[in-house]
Parts: structure tokens; C-alpha cells; sequence
């Protein structure tokens, strides 16, 4: 039994990240079930918490599907959790714009609570393969400029 009474004081914001099924005997759907149980029982916690909310983070290499993240999120029922998008996937995918994102992930906006930005930096030997979701926007004028584009479809929620 884990005391999150002090965090959840002060807290407006938590990120939560998935991962893959393990790969042994636990099936996907079995996994997928649990993660449900748990997240219900996080949102639960949140609610009794002052307005803490929730966000799935979308992330390479963890939970990439936003449309699986998406329902995810209906299944797990909750006010108090919401998608984190990442700039960095989203554009990787190809989408730049509000109107590509309207047609890639028609449902996205109604789900987002939080961005994460970042440029995708793609892998310098088979560059059809995301090496990192992490690059700087910084850096990269385009990548800024396409995330800028993507934050104002959603643009009360927190970056």
C-alpha cells in the first residue's frame, strides 16, 4: 500500500505510460483487461484527489496506437483521464496539420488532455524507422512549426 496522499496535494497533472503485453503466457487480452482494472483504479484515486487528471502518454516504443489509446480511454470510462499525443509520433505518421490529423485520428482532439512536443528523429541507416520521439523542436524550424499546427486543434489543453 502506496501513500500518494502528499503528490496528489499539489499535483494538477500525471503521466501515465503503458507498455507491451509481456511475452509469456499472458495474452494480450488479458493484459488489456488489467490495464483497464488499473487504470480505473488510478482514475478512482485521481477523483478523490482535487481534480488530478490523467493522461495516457503516447510514446515510441510504449503505447504508439492513438486510436487504440483512444479506446482505450472509452473503455476505461473515466472523466480524469485523457490522451497524451506526442508531436514527435503524430508527425512521424505524416501528420503536420489539423486537417491531416482530421482525417488520420478524426476522434483525437475529443480525447486530448496534454501534449507532449518533441520532433521525430528518424533512424540514420533505415530512415523509415522512428529511432526516438525525443528530438528538440529547437532544432528543427519544421517540426516546431507542424506541432504549433497540431497544439491549436486542441488549444485550451497544456503542452
Amino acid at each position: 500500500n502506496t501513500n500518494i496522499d502528499t503528490p496528489m496535494r499539489y499535483a494538477q497533472h500525471a503521466i501515465l505510460s503503458g507498455h507491451k503485453p509481456p511475452e509469456n503466457y499472458y495474452n494480450v487480452a488479458q493484459c488489456r483487461q488489467d490495464f483497464v482494472a488499473a487504470f480505473k483504479r488510478f482514475a478512482s484515486i485521481a477523483q478523490n484527489h482535487r481534480g488530478l487528471q490523467l493522461h495516457l502518454r503516447l510514446a515510441h516504443g510504449k503505447w504508439h496506437d492513438v486510436e487504440e489509446a483512444i479506446d482505450f480511454v472509452i473503455d476505461v470510462d473515466s472523466p480524469v483521464l485523457r490522451v497524451a499525443p506526442s508531436t514527435a509520433l503524430l508527425q512521424f505518421q505524416g501528420v503536420r496539420t489539423a486537417e491531416q490529423l482530421q482525417v488520420a485520428h478524426p476522434r483525437l482532439t475529443a480525447y486530448v488532455g496534454l501534449w507532449l512536443a518533441a520532433r521525430p528523429v528518424a533512424d540514420p541507416l533505415v530512415p523509415s524507422r522512428l529511432l526516438s520521439g525525443h528530438g528538440t523542436l529547437a532544432s528543427d524550424e519544421t517540426a516546431a512549426t507542424a506541432a504549433a499546427a497540431l497544439f491549436r486543434t486542441v488549444p485550451e489543453v497544456p503542452v
